[in-house]
C-alpha cells in the first residue's frame, strides 16, 4: 500500500486489486448431469484516498474505479464499470457530539449482451449528514439525513433517527427508524433472455424500517437480539406470468418482519 505525505498532516494511499476467477457452475441435484457450465470473472479495483486532520475536524476524500468483466462459456463479455468519488468530513463539534458531512458521487454503466439496445448508464450524487450527541451519560441518540440525485432529478428524503440506551456497563438496548430507499437495478430494468424480460416501467422502492434490539457484552461472550419490521411500497419482486414468464413487477406493498439473534 504505497502512500505519501502532503503537508505536516496529509497523507495519501493507493491501492489497487487484480483478481481472475474461473468457476464450474454447479448443476441443480435434481439434474444429475456433469456441469460443463464456465464462468470466468476478471476484476480491477483502484482507490487513490486523502486523509489530514486538524483539532476538530478529520478530512477524507477518496476517488475509485472498478471494471467488472464476466465471461460464460466463452460467449462474448459482459462488462461492468463504476467511478465513485466522495468527500467527508467528521467534525468534533463539542464533548459528546460529533457530526459527519459529505458529498458522495457514482457514475454507472454497463455493456451487457442481454441489455439489447438499452443504455445502461447512470448518476447518481448524495449528499448526506449525520449527528451523534450524548444526550445523557446513559443515553446516545444518532439523527442522519441523506438526499440523492439520479441523473439530475430529485428522490424521496431519507431520514433515520437511532437511540442506545446503556443499562449497565455489559447491557444496552438500541431502537432506530428509518426511511428507505432503492433504486431498480440494471438487471431489474433491461434484462432481456429468451421469453424473461425486465420492466423499464419499474418504480423505485420506498419503505419504513423499524428496529428493536438487546445487546450484552460481558467478558468474552458477545450476545445480540433484534426485531425488525420494514413496510416497503412498490417492493420490485420477479414474479412469472400466466405462461412461465419471469418478468419484475412492483408490488403495492410488502410488510417483511422478524427477529434476528446472533452470539
Amino acid at each position: 500500500e504505497p502512500s505519501f505525505k502532503v503537508g505536516k498532516k496529509g497523507v495519501v494511499k493507493a491501492k489497487y486489486w487484480f483478481q481472475d476467477n474461473s468457476v464450474q457452475i454447479p448443476k441443480t441435484a435434481s439434474e444429475g448431469l456433469e456441469n460443463e457450465d464456465i464462468q470466468k470473472d476478471k476484476f480491477h479495483r483502484s482507490v487513490i484516498t486523502y486523509t489530514t486532520s486538524t483539532r476538530k475536524i478529520e478530512f477524507k476524500a477518496l476517488t475509485s474505479f472498478i471494471n467488472h468483466e464476466l465471461t460464460f462459456n466463452q460467449a462474448a463479455s459482459n462488462i461492468s464499470n463504476s467511478w465513485i468519488s466522495e468527500i467527508q468530513a467528521d467534525i468534533n463539534v463539542s464533548e459528546g457530539t460529533r457530526m459527519q458531512v459529505g458529498i458522495n458521487h457514482a457514475y454507472e454503466e454497463a455493456d451487457v449482451q442481454n441489455y439489447a439496445a438499452n443504455e445502461s448508464v447512470r448518476n447518481q450524487t448524495a449528499a448526506f449528514v449525520s449527528v451523534k450527541k450524548l444526550l445523557s451519560n446513559k443515553l446516545e441518540a444518532t439523527f442522519s439525513a441523506r438526499e440523492v440525485f439520479v441523473d439530475g432529478d430529485f428522490t424521496p428524503f431519507v431520514p433515520s433517527l437511532g437511540l442506545e440506551l446503556f443499562i449497565n456497563q455489559v447491557s444496552r438496548i438500541k431502537a432506530k427508524a428509518a426511511r428507505s430507499f432503492r433504486l431498480p437495478t440494471f438487471n431489474d430494468l433491461y434484462w432481456v433472455s429468451g421469453t424473461d424480460n425486465g420492466n423499464p416501467d419499474l418504480k423505485a422502492e420506498d419503505g419504513l424500517n423499524l428496529e428493536l434490539g438487546y445487546t450484552i457484552n460481558y467478558k468474552t461472550l458477545s450476545l445480540e437480539l433484534t426485531a425488525y419490521s420494514n413496510y416497503i411500497d412498490n417492493w420490485i419482486q420477479w414474479r412469472p406470468n400466466e405462461q412461465g414468464n419471469w418478468s419484475p413487477i412492483n408490488i403495492v406493498t410488502a410488510w417483511t418482519r422478524g427477529i434476528e439473534a446472533s452470539g
